[in-house]
């Protein structure tokens, strides 16, 4: 980095007195260093735990600053096409119009790739940005926003088999996330019905047992309920894209999404999905882990950091 940043940015060894060095051996008086470049090699999280010098330091980070916004640019826009393809809104018209812009401002963000940006960071999500971008109707008459409990209500019934009990109301517990294929059991509400979580959610477990009832599944296939996941990866250029194309791929739906890096050069990915049952999402997270470069994948019940 001293020599030039181009030449640090893309080192890809060292050979001191003829002979190749490890990236964090230290040099000695009177060494002669000769630097090999690649220009497909780029720093990693890794340099800066042996990189002596603050100006190194700070040319490493801002590199991989910039590397992990342009990632989440990519995402960000990713998920609002799909978001807007569902709404029928146009993603080029929309850059063209300047209403995206809009959007951005009215998120307090100066552009519409910090919009993007915000979007694959999970600050907002992009069903914000359709909401932002749909003209508002009235706002829905008590007996509009009834209706739509009910049809909730309903779907929830609909998918569960209550032991004894019939045309009662059915709640999916946020705690666990249920889905289909899951053992699960129902817990009395007092006021709310029957909230149904997994058989080995600690809320459950922890509660008074003469308030748990009996439930079965009822397979729907074209039902969905949110699952969430965690993929622990390398932070490298591309790989992001190939998990959430894998996702794409097994005609699953991302609702929600959350990037981090780790200062051991990894990254953590949060997905919340929309799946049909235990045996996708199953088979999704198979497909998850065969890619190269992802180091663990794993269904978790919270999401953020207390995941």
């Amino acid at each position: 980095y001293s020599i030039h940043t181009e030449v640090g940015h893309h080192c890809a060894g060292a050979k001191v007195d003829g002979r190749l060095v490890p990236l964090d051996y230290q040099l000695r008086s009177g060494e002669t260093v000769e630097i090999i470049t690649s220009p497909k090699r780029h720093p990693s999280r890794d340099w800066l735990r042996f990189v002596k010098t603050s100006r190194a330091r700070a040319k490493i980070l801002r590199f991989l600053k910039e590397q992990e916004r342009e990632e989440s640019v990519a995402f960000g826009k990713e998920l609002c096409e799909r978001e807007f393809k569902k709404a029928g809104l146009n993603l080029n018209r929309l850059l063209k119009s300047g209403e995206l812009e809009k959007v951005a401002e009215a998120f307090s963000l100066v552009s519409s790739e910090d919009l993007f940006a915000a979007v694959g960071y999970g600050k907002i999500t992009a069903q914000q940005v359709v909401g932002r971008l749909l003209p508002q109707g009235p706002e829905p008459s008590r007996e509009g926003r009834l209706r739509r409990l009910i049809r909730r209500v309903t779907k929830s019934r609909d998918l569960v088999k209550i032991d004894g009990l019939e045309n009662i109301i059915v709640r999916f517990a946020r705690c666990c996330h249920p889905l289909p294929g899951d053992k699960v059991v129902g817990f009395i509400t007092r006021g709310r019905g029957i909230t149904v979580h997994t058989a080995d959610c600690v809320n459950v477990l922890a509660a008074d047992p003469a308030r748990r009832v009996e439930v079965e599944w009822v397979m729907d296939k074209d039902s969905t309920l949110p699952a969430r996941i965690k993929v622990y990866a390398e932070d490298r250029k591309g790989l992001l894209a190939a998990i959430t194309s894998s996702i794409s791929n097994h005609g699953v739906n991302i609702t929600k999404a959350q990037v981090k890096t780790t200062k051991t050069g990894g990254a953590i990915n949060l997905f919340e999905l929309e799946i049909s049952n235990t045996e996708q999402l199953e088979k999704l997270l198979n497909a998850l882990r065969k890619i190269k470069g992802v180091r663990r994948v794993e269904r978790i019940k919270r999401w953020g950091a207390e995941a």
